[in-house]
C-alpha cells in the first residue's frame, strides 16, 4: 500500500514505482556490502546511496527516477531523523539484529509497568533504582594505574542532589513531579558498581565529573555522537 501511495502522489504509474524501488532496494544491499571494505569506513550513507544510484541510472537521471529517490531518501532521514550525510556507511543500522519481530503493538498500561517489574528485580537482588537524581560527580576509589581504566573490584561513589518528591508522585515508577515543587538535597551513594544513566546532553555538557577522568577515546566519541528526535 505504501508504493501505491508513493506513485498515486508522484502521477506515475504502479510499475514505474515498483522499478525505481527494486532499484533502490538492490542499492541499499550493495551499499550494505560496502559498510564491510575498510576503506570506506569512514564514508557517510547519503555519499554511498548517491554514488550507486548515479552509477545505476547514469549521471543525468530522468526527473521522475530522481523524485522517487529524492522521496526515499527523505524517508529514510525521517526514520533517522537526520541527513544521510550525517550518518556512518558502516554503522547506521548497527541495532537492526537486536530490534523485535513482529507487528506493531502496545502495552497494556505502558512502558512503565515493565519499568516497574525491572525495578523490582534489581532490588530483590540488593540494589536500588533512584530517580529524578542529578549527579555531579562519579569517582572511582581504586583507579588503575592505566590512565581511563579502572580495577575489576574498585568501588564508585556518586554525587550530587536529590531531588525529593511526593511519595504518591513516585508510586510504580510513575510521574514525578516537576523541579520546582521539589525540595533539593546532597546525596553521596558508594556500592561495588552503579549503572548511571546520564543523558548525552549531559555528557556533552561536561556537568559531570569523573574521577579518573574518562579516556580520550570516549570524550571523542561523547563529542561526535548526535542525537534525533526518533529512537
Amino acid at each position: 500500500p505504501g508504493l501505491h501511495a508513493v506513485a498515486q502522489a508522484a502521477g506515475l504509474p504502479f510499475d514505474k514505482a515498483q522499478e525505481l524501488a527494486f532499484c533502490l532496494e538492490a542499492l541499499c544491499d550493495a551499499v550494505e556490502l560496502q559498510a564491510t571494505n575498510r576503506d570506506f569506513t569512514y564514508s557517510s550513507l547519503g555519499a554511498a546511496i548517491q554514488e550507486y544510484f548515479t552509477r545505476a541510472v547514469g549521471p543525468d537521471p530522468d526527473p521522475l527516477d530522481k523524485r522517487l529517490f529524492n522521496w526515499h531518501v527523505s524517508n529514510l532521514e525521517y526514520a533517522n531523523a537526520t541527513n544521510l550525510d550525517q550518518l556512518s556507511l558502516q554503522h547506521w543500522n548497527q541495532d537492526d539484529p537486536f530490534t523485535f519481530k513482529g507487528a506493531h503493538c502496545l502495552l497494556r498500561g505502558g512502558f512503565g509497568g515493565m519499568a516497574a517489574i525491572m525495578s523490582r528485580n534489581v532490588e530483590l537482588c540488593g540494589g536500588r533504582v533512584l530517580l529524578a537524581h542529578r549527579v555531579d560527580a562519579i569517582e572511582m576509589s581504586s583507579p588503575s594505574p592505566h590512565p581511563g581504566i579502572v580495577e575489576r573490584n574498585a568501588a564508585v561513589t556518586v554525587r550530587g542532589v536529590k531531588h525529593v518528591v511526593p511519595a504518591t508522585a513516585n508510586a510504580g515508577l510513575g510521574p514525578l513531579s516537576s523541579t520546582s515543587e521539589a525540595s533539593e538535597e546532597l546525596f553521596s551513594i558508594s556500592a561495588d558498581f552503579a549503572v548511571i544513566t546520564l543523558p548525552l546532553g549531559v555528557l556533552k555538557a561536561g556537568s559531570t565529573k569523573f574521577s579518573p577522568p574518562l579516556p580520550g577515546p570516549k570524550l571523542a566519541a561523547i563529542d561526535r555522537l548526535g542525537f534525533g528526535v526518533l529512537d
